[in-house]
């Protein structure tokens, strides 16, 4: 597990989980749709008169109108810079059991490595099947932040958010803005590359290679985008073929209530590969006023017997509340 900060390894009072019974009515939803991709800018009059309501300045959202996609969250860059580091991390992983280990019991070192390499396939699996053939859903998307570094990894990402406006008007142009960077680096690193004859050409290739590697991949994966409730995703998703397709899920902030994590949790298990998928989500330990938080979500998972749900990460900054990644993959068979 990852830690930054100075967080308290003692887990908080534990909230009161909620039911992922199908018998309670969503409250507030409306309809999923797939939205094409077109042009906008993020200040529009809609997008600023959300902004100027005094609801959203109380709590930052207003029911069954605005989620909150317009701001940046604490949690879509926790979750961003967690799923950069874990692919940077990913080439030397395989390698990290191949060290010689520091004398010992031979039963007790052969436990020690046992553990280390259990832990390190829960954390690191997800990662290690990121990249091209696989797909990823960032649910409550807004900016796309992770999405974006899943993107870049070559992965296909769908995004979702409950306003087709956040998608249009900010998810979208900050896809392409992103895409057109990693053009401008490519091309920029292959002329600074060079022509080269001889031996040094492959030299000079490998070079070009290399900075490209670190501008975005070479040819992006596709990008679609999902509008609408986490309660209508389902249905949606077996219209279009894309029912427990998704190799990875990612979220963040959007356990903030009981009944929000109860939705997610619903869509989540809509969009997970069986078998083999897992989500990443980032979420404050817990949301004041509101009643959700990561040991509410833990336990929902843990009671729904399904899937397993782990700390990975924790971001204690001492300036805000403290924050948690965990991972939801499947139970052993």
């Amino acid at each position: 597990m990852f830690r930054f900060g100075f967080a308290d390894p003692k887990a908080d009072p534990k909230a009161e989980a909620p039911s992922d019974g199908q018998g309670e009515a969503p409250v507030d939803h409306i309809p999923a749709e797939e939205v094409l991709e077109s042009e906008g800018v993020v200040s529009n009059a809609q997008a600023a008169s959300i902004l100027s309501d005094e609801r959203v300045e109380e709590n930052d959202l207003i029911a069954g109108v605005y989620e909150g996609g317009f701001k940046t969250w604490e949690g879509g860059l926790d979750l961003a810079q967690f799923v950069a580091l874990q692919l940077q991390r990913r080439p030397a992983a395989a390698g990290d059991h191949q060290q010689p280990a520091a004398p010992q019991d031979e039963a007790q070192q052969q436990q020690q490595q046992q553990g280390q390499a259990e832990e390190a396939r829960q954390e690191q699996q997800w990662a290690a099947q990121l990249g091209p053939g696989s797909r990823v859903m960032e649910l409550g998307c807004g900016h796309g932040l992770p999405g974006l570094v899943a993107l870049w990894a070559g992965a296909e990402v769908h995004f979702q958010d409950y306003n087709r406006s956040v998608l249009t008007t900010l998810t979208m142009q900050n896809v392409a803005a992103n895409r057109s960077a990693w053009a401008t680096r490519r091309q920029a690193a292959a002329a600074a590359a060079g022509p080269a004859a001889g031996p040094t050409a492959a030299a000079g290739a490998a070079a070009a290679g290399a900075a490209a590697s670190s501008s975005g991949p070479l040819d992006a994966a596709g990008a679609r985008y999902f509008s609408g409730s986490w309660d209508s995703l389902p249905g949606l998703l077996e219209e279009l073929g894309l029912q427990h397709s998704y190799d990875l899920v990612l979220t963040a902030e959007t356990i903030y209530s009981l009944e929000a994590m109860r939705s997610l949790y619903r869509a989540i298990k809509a969009c997970l590969r069986p078998g083999s998928g897992a989500a990443l989500v980032a979420a404050k330990s817990y949301y004041f006023g509101v009643g959700g938080g990561t040991a509410a979500f833990t336990q929902l998972v843990r009671e729904d017997g399904r899937f397993s749900c782990e700390q990975v990460a924790v971001i204690d900054d001492g300036a805000s509340n403290k924050r948690e990644i965990l991972l939801v993959a499947p139970l052993p068979a």
